[in-house]
């Protein structure tokens, strides 16, 4: 498997690249030891034919109250590393969203919740990590009252 784990910093127009590694724990390392830079590891195969590691579309999947999946989309594969990519992100949907996505759900209200970053071979797998964060996330906005 020839990857290579490249140092991306900054946003928008003050964006650069840092150092690349050739061990993904050489990287966390770096971004640990540099936590004033804003700075993340992005993944990149070095030769195609020698890389036999997974690739994985990234998914983003929008609930309603009960669970049912409204919408789901994904994203060019991109080589996974469990290290960099092992949590989903939930959030509830804002009432006065206004992404392209919600289009398509009828009325818009429906939508409650949406998980992002879930990489995953397929829609099936998609959903069931997709599932498991929303419920995670939906146990903690209880405990915590909200």
């Amino acid at each position: 498997m020839t990857r290579i784990y490249a140092i991306h910093t900054g946003s928008y127009s003050d964006q650069g690249w840092g150092p690349v590694f050739s061990t993904i724990e050489r990287a966390q390392t770096y971004v640990a030891q540099n936590p004033e830079e804003e700075s993340r590891i992005e993944v990149y195969v070095l030769d195609d034919e020698n890389d036999t590691g997974p690739s994985y579309p990234g998914w983003r999947l929008i609930f309603d109250r009960d669970g049912n999946v409204l919408f789901s989309e994904h994203f060019t594969p991109i080589p996974y590393e469990p290290q960099l990519y092992g949590k989903a992100e939930v959030r509830l949907v804002p009432a006065d969203a206004r992404w392209y996505m919600l289009k398509e759900i009828k009325p818009k209200n429906r939508a409650h919740i949406i998980v992002s970053a879930v990489y995953a071979p397929d829609l099936q797998h998609a959903v069931k990590i997709a599932a498991d964060a929303r419920t995670i996330f939906l146990a903690a906005e209880r405990r915590s009252g909200r």
